[in-house]
């Protein structure tokens, strides 16, 4: 977990065993939702993918990759933090 003035920002994992050997690490761009399934809808019904189905993630959090009709690949995220609520940080 990486966090800057107390707020987590961005996680740091290994790559999926799936990909090959000579696969590159890269960042993905999360984005909060409140529900990643209706993120993932309504993706489709605008012309994206859903390149990962929404499911929970290994720290408990609903997920799922998509992108956009070009192409970019994106993440979606539920995160239902209390301290989160208030005013953006």
């Amino acid at each position: 977990m990486l966090e800057s003035q107390s707020v987590a920002r961005a996680t740091v994992n290994p790559l999926p065993p799936r990909l090959p050997p000579n696969a590159r690490a890269r960042w993905l761009s999360f984005v909060q939702v409140d529900s990643v399934g209706s993120a993932a809808e309504k993706a489709v019904q605008l012309g994206g993918r859903v390149l990962v189905e929404p499911h929970l993630d290994h720290q408990n959090s609903m997920i799922a990759i998509l992108a956009d009709p070009a192409g970019a690949a994106f993440g979606v995220m539920e995160w239902h933090d209390p301290i989160a609520a208030g005013d953006a940080k």
